[in-house]
């Protein structure tokens, strides 16, 4: 499958694909119906909240959507796949007048 260079032109399909293609079988099960605009949505959300706060609220989901926790290593991987591809490009960051707070971060 080829993938529309624009993020926000991806349809439900090819999000799904790019989370296959990156090795991410639990984030494209919670995931579910997310096109490109929902995943850059939700790719902001992640960067400009909380870090414990993201990993809390997607295992929450991952419980109600699909009946297991999904991994901090894949979720790590996740944001990992962002940032390799250039998908953090279209993200508006609104955290930039906080300091990161790495020790929350690393205990996930």
């Amino acid at each position: 499958m080829i993938l529309p260079d624009n993020v926000k032109d991806w349809e439900e399909s090819h999000v799904q694909h790019w989370l296959m293609k990156n090795d991410l079988p639990q984030m494209a099960r919670i995931l579910t119906g997310m096109d490109g605009l929902g995943l850059i949505y939700f790719c902001e959300h992640m960067m400009n909240n909380d870090s414990q706060q993201i990993v809390s609220s997607i295992q929450q989901d991952s419980l109600r959507l699909t009946n297991e926790n999904v991994s901090t290593i894949e979720i790590s991987r996740f944001r990992s796949v962002i940032e390799k591809d250039n998908i953090s490009k279209y993200i508006h960051k609104t955290r930039t007048n906080k300091k990161p707070n790495y020790s929350t971060c690393c205990n996930m």
